[in-house]
């Protein structure tokens, strides 16, 4: 996932759905869509990141979470 950023939408997003509820992998995830989102090239499809984004529970929530969340709620 280090490296899923430019990698196409339809491809990771099954990927996101899979491993979302284990806990292990949800900083990981947050970081591709973050990544996704910020990435010059980055393939993210806003609405279905942001459902994403509002199931993660993270250790240690950043703003970089909750500003990202913001501007994917804004559209």
């Amino acid at each position: 996932m280090r490296s899923s950023a430019t990698a196409a939408w339809h491809l990771k997003a099954p990927l996101y759905e899979q491993l979302i509820a284990d806990v292990r992998w949800r900083e990981r995830i947050y970081a591709s869509l973050h990544a996704s989102y910020y990435t010059l090239y980055g393939q993210i499809d806003k609405y279905e990141a942001l459902g994403y984004l509002q199931q993660l529970v993270l250790a240690e929530p950043d703003q970089a979470l909750a500003d990202l969340i913001s501007t994917l709620q804004s559209g």
